[in-house]
């Protein structure tokens, strides 16, 4: 026969105390169980409901007043004017023109530089193409064809600056403009001279 109506009314008897859910309980009531209350926008004092665990947080009522409400964090921000104009910034053309005689003076290359190690097997042609001469050749033989291929007349992409006739074989034109081309990957493959074919030659014979 039973002795008690329920598993309840069974922990009092054995702790001598109602169970934790049955016990009265003393301080403040939980967040859960407060209510909310509407406070003004504070950047259009529209009216703004706001939840117990939200007090003293929220205080806009959409992310339109949110942006308009903060204040500046910092001095270059959307819609700030600039504090240093657009001809002030950067090095001034003097300045520039010293930077580049300083590099061009500098023994960052070659034998010079503390790194040098004879090289490390790189071919005479890799060590010209470093060059500033072979550089200004590249470029002017781009800008002179507009940067377009003369065989397939595509333009742009990636663009190589071939010899017309081969930098092994004919030193004294090597940075002649009128003996570059430009040519896109696909045409300079199809040439006899890609991939140092010429330079082969003129090693067997």
């Amino acid at each position: 026969m039973a002795r008690f109506c329920s598993s309840q009314c069974y922990g009092i008897s054995k702790r001598g105390k109602p169970p934790h859910n049955l016990a009265m309980k003393t301080g403040p009531k939980p967040r859960a169980t407060l209510a909310g209350n509407d406070v003004p926008c504070a950047a259009c004092g529209a009216t703004v409901y706001v939840e117990p665990n939200q007090r003293g947080r929220k205080k806009y009522c959409s992310k339109a007043c949110l942006y308009a409400g903060r204040k500046p964090g910092g001095l270059f921000q959307k819609g700030h004017v600039d504090l240093v104009p657009p001809e002030s910034r950067g090095h001034s053309p003097a300045t520039r023109q010293k930077m580049v005689a300083a590099h061009r003076a500098s023994p960052r290359r070659g034998p010079e530089n503390p790194n040098w190690r004879g090289g490390c097997g790189r071919t005479e042609r890799k060590i010209a193409m470093a060059t500033r001469e072979y550089r200004e050749w590249r470029v002017s033989v781009f800008a002179r064809d507009n940067h377009t291929c003369t065989f397939c007349h595509r333009r742009g992409g990636e663009l190589h600056a071939d010899h017309i006739k081969p930098w092994a074989l004919y030193p004294e034109i090597r940075y002649s403009e009128d003996n570059g081309r430009t040519l896109c990957v696909p045409c300079h493959r199809s040439t006899p001279t890609w991939g140092g074919a010429s330079r082969r030659s003129l090693q067997k014979g």
